[in-house]
């Protein structure tokens, strides 16, 4: 029951369609003040603006489309509780660590503490559907946190509410201590293994993020790296560096990314990549129009079936 609000935290996927913004994101500022040192990856993004973006409307409709739970859920909140979920979220901050904790920081607008906590209570007995007259839902606040629990399934979810209108949700929504870990951090994400790329963050893009957990690509190690995502004149431009473990690894990871360029001319003639070798850093930039990007993953998406 209370378990299906899960799909409160708004997935990753739609949080890639935003544009340029004017300020810096709270939800980071929150979160780097609260994170812990077991932080190796960290996102944020904006999304304040989104809604007036063509990769928005033209694929977001389209997400909702396969994603039957979001599409739901977000209907359920908005009737219930006539707040449109979407646009109260203004900006969104990702970590994830390497105990397998993570969770999502969103700055919210438009609704405040008392309301969020009404709407999830009234969309928790919603979701209850036939036992929601005999069946309780409550909330109890425990400092930052929220416990929303039912009196007869024992279901319980948990959120925080910082300073700032901030709300954080645990990838287990129903894991008090994740939830935990990740809000009383005190800021010692400057202790870890992404700390040095910290600086390398743009609030303003679309999309920013770095990492700092080794992963393998072609029997190769990445140690970490970073991205970064605009939109801004009907183009897409992407810049991304990955660390290898050494300047001869990197090289030929340059020579595969070279190799991969006919795929892309095929996907979009006027799209053009550059990647180079810096010591044991791989350096890329993408362009890409941003009507090919939307032909190519509508292409790629599956359509609905009729029911």
């Amino acid at each position: 029951m209370l378990k299906s609000l899960s799909w409160l935290a708004v997935p990753a996927a739609l949080l890639f369609f935003s544009g340029r913004a004017e300020a810096a994101p709270r939800s980071l500022a929150a979160a780097t003040a609260r994170l812990p040192e077991t932080v190796d990856a960290l996102a944020t993004t904006h999304l304040k603006g989104v809604r007036a973006t063509k990769l928005f409307s033209s694929l977001f409709p389209a997400l909702l489309e396969e994603a039957d739970e979001l599409a739901d859920g977000l209907a359920k909140v908005k009737k219930v509780c006539q707040i449109d979920a979407v646009s109260s979220i203004e900006d969104a901050t990702f970590a994830g660590t390497t105990g397998r904790d993570g969770a999502i920081f969103l700055a919210i607008t438009g609704v405040d503490e008392a309301k969020a906590v009404a709407c999830a209570t009234k969309v928790a007995k919603a979701e209850m559907g036939g036992d929601a007259k005999s069946e309780k839902v409550t909330w109890k606040a425990e400092g930052t946190l929220y416990r929303l629990s039912s009196d007869k399934s024992k279901d319980e979810l948990f959120f925080a509410w910082l300073p700032g209108d901030i709300v954080v949700i645990a990838d287990d929504p129903e894991d008090k201590a994740q939830l935990e870990k990740m809000v009383s951090g005190k800021g010692n994400i400057k202790k870890s293994k992404v700390a040095s790329r910290l600086s390398k963050l743009d609030p303003n893009a679309a999309v920013s993020a770095v990492w700092g957990k080794a992963e393998t690509f072609e029997g190769k190690t990445i140690k970490g790296g970073a991205v970064t995502v605009k939109v801004a004149g009907g183009q897409v431009t992407a810049e991304a560096s990955a660390e290898m473990e050494s300047s001869k690894d990197a090289q030929e990871v340059v020579s595969m990314i070279e190799l991969a360029k006919s795929f892309l001319g095929k996907m979009s003639p006027r799209a053009s990549v550059e990647a180079r070798a810096s010591g044991a850093d791989v350096l890329i930039r993408a362009d890409v129009p941003e009507a090919d990007l939307i032909k190519a993953a509508d292409e790629a998406m599956p359509k609905k079936r009729k029911r």
